[in-house]
């Protein structure tokens, strides 16, 4: 029995054997064909030794297990719309989100409409939403970033923004599922206004309603 523990929960994986703990590299996932017939519980296949090696999506894993868990992923709607009142037209905010997890996606994507954002970009690593970004025409008022992705990872992602003249002044949130010390220390390096963990899924509408706010405030002291 293999024992995993993810922010403070213990799951047991049984197994018929330990061959080594391998290191894995990003460039290594192959997301072609998550989402398929795979299953919603496999995000990537590994290539290694002439074999295809399944890399399970732990976070829909534990829910799936503790259901009570997705449960606590609703916001206090009353509050969400007094505090976005400044804002305006919500629609107006077009919300960039990188993240892979399937499952994790769709859990930002509703929370997110519960605190009123609709016009939501949604990517499935840091790669295709660089590209999203970059596109001509393509404007955004705020960045959500997983850290662990295939082809380009968050932090790199987040990097690669701040050093761009265009793009620099854009709000980025980043949203891991362990935000240990050193996450958060890298994260606040690269540039990153704003770290939340994945288990403080509600908090993120608070996170996202407090950048555009000063992004708002910001833009009419320049005028």
């Amino acid at each position: 029995v293999i024992i995993a523990e993810f922010n403070e929960i213990k799951l047991g994986f049984v197994v018929d054997a330990v061959e080594r703990i391998y290191r894995i590299n990003s460039e290594e996932l192959d997301s072609t064909l998550t989402g398929t017939f795979l299953g919603e519980y496999v995000l990537y296949v590994i290539k290694r030794d002439s074999r295809n090696v399944l890399l399970l999506d732990y976070e829909a894993i534990v829910q799936k297990v503790n259901p009570t868990l997705s449960e606590r992923y609703s916001i206090d709607v009353d509050r969400a719309r007094e505090m976005t009142q400044p804002l305006g037209d919500l629609d107006a905010y077009r919300i960039l989100v990188a993240e892979d997890s399937p499952l994790i996606r769709k859990q930002i994507a509703e929370v997110l409409a519960q605190g009123g954002f609709h016009n939501l970009v949604l990517c499935v690593d840091g790669k295709e939403a660089w590209d999203r970004l970059s596109t001509p025409g393509e404007n955004y008022d705020l960045l959500i970033t997983d850290v662990e992705m295939p082809r380009l990872d968050g932090l790199a992602l987040t990097r690669r923004v701040k050093e761009h003249p265009e793009y620099k002044k854009l709000p980025i949130i980043v949203f891991s599922s362990i935000m240990a010390q050193d996450i958060k220390a890298k994260a606040a390096s690269v540039g990153a206004e704003s770290q939340i963990t994945k288990p403080e899924i509600p908090e993120l509408v608070d996170h996202v309603i407090n950048l555009l706010l000063k992004q708002r405030e910001a833009k009419k002291a320049v005028k």
